[in-house]
C-alpha cells in the first residue's frame, strides 16, 4: 500500500502538477482487487507550470488548507496556529500527510502522542497542533512489528523541518522497499488518472 500511495503522489506532484492538500486515511479507498485509491480532489491545486521562481519553487504558499491533524509542523506554531502564516511548500505537506497516513494505518493511530497536552486530554485543535509542531515522533516495537525500511520511510515523511524533509523524488529512490514493482501499481494509478481527469482535464491531457 505504501508504494501504492506514494507512486500516486509522485503521479499528482510529477506528472500533473497538482498537489492534493487533503490526504488522510479516510481519502484512501480500496477498489475491488484491492488497490489503494487517493480521492476526494476538492481542496487540490493545479500548480502553475510557467514564470517559476526557482529559489521557492511553485508550489509555496501562506494559504493554510486541509484537515487540522494532518497539518504539516511549519503550519502549527508553538501557541497552536500561526495566524500570520510564513509560506510553505504544498507537496512538503502533502509528503508529511501521507507520512501521517501510513503512520496510521501501521500502528492505528497518530504518529504524535498527545496524551500530555492539558492534563492527559488533547480536546482542541489547537492542542493537537502544538503536538504536531512539538511533540516527537514515537516508534513502538512493542505495537507492532515494522521492518526498519519502513520506519526508516516514515521517519523522512515526518521529518519535523521541512529543509530536511525529503520531497517526493527522493521518497520515490529511497530503498528497495519502494523501488520494487508491485502487483496492483499500473491499477493503482490508472485509476487515479481518471479521478483526477474528472476535475483537472487540463493538467492530465494525455496528448
Amino acid at each position: 500500500m505504501a508504494r501504492c500511495l506514494v507512486d500516486a503522489l509522485d503521479y499528482l506532484h510529477n506528472s500533473v502538477n497538482i498537489v492534493h492538500r487533503d490526504i488522510k486515511p479516510c481519502n484512501v479507498l480500496l477498489d475491488e482487487s484491492g488497490a489503494p485509491l487517493l480521492v476526494d480532489f476538492g481542496k487540490a491545486v493545479a500548480l502553475q507550470t510557467g514564470h517559476v521562481d526557482l529559489t521557492r519553487g511553485n508550489d509555496m504558499t501562506t494559504s493554510i488548507e486541509g484537515t487540522y491533524t494532518f497539518l504539516p509542523p511549519e503550519c502549527c506554531s508553538s501557541d497552536g496556529f500561526d495566524f500570520e502564516q510564513k509560506p510553505y511548500s504544498m507537496k512538503k505537506a502533502d509528503v508529511w500527510a501521507l507520512g501521517v497516513t501510513l503512520y496510521i494505518l501501521t500502528y492505528n493511530r497518530f504518529p504524535y502522542e498527545l496524551t500530555p497536552m492539558t492534563d492527559g486530554h488533547c480536546t482542541t485543535e489547537l492542542d493537537i497542533m502544538e503536538a504536531i509542531a512539538n511533540v516527537d515522533v514515537q516508534f513502538s516495537d512493542s505495537e507492532r512489528l515494522v521492518s526498519s525500511e519502513l520506519k526508516q520511510l516514515l521517519a523522512q515523511m515526518l521529518e519535523k523541518d521541512p529543509d530536511r524533509r525529503p520531497d517526493i523524488n527522493n521518497i520515490k529512490t529511497f530503498s528497495k522497499f519502494l523501488t520494487e514493482e508491485p502487483v496492483i501499481k499500473r491499477r493503482c494509478l490508472s485509476s487515479n488518472f481518471f479521478s483526477i481527469h474528472s476535475l483537472f482535464p487540463e493538467q492530465t491531457d494525455p496528448k
